[in-house]
């Protein structure tokens, strides 16, 4: 799902579409292009609570900085992706 805004009067909308559409706006009836490109998921990470050990696969962006809470033990802690 993408949500567009009609660069005129701001009127938004959600859209399951894939490629490039000339698209009317409901609203105010500007007409522009929209281009919608497919992504991946980012990729699992393993995570280990510092605490308690527990290993858990989480989707974390490369670069990202997370909280997070230990389903083991309660704990919080932050994890850092590098990649």
């Amino acid at each position: 799902m993408a949500r567009i805004f009609c660069p005129n009067c701001g009127q938004s909308e959600t859209v399951d579409l894939r490629g490039r559409f000339l698209v009317t706006c409901d609203r105010c009836h500007q007409r522009f292009s929209a281009i919608f490109a497919g992504h991946r998921p980012p990729a699992e990470v393993a995570v280990s609570c510092p605490k308690c050990g527990r290993r858990e696969a989480l989707p974390i962006k490369g670069g990202s900085k997370v909280k997070i809470d230990c389903d083991g033990c309660g704990s919080q802690f932050e994890y850092r992706s590098d990649s």
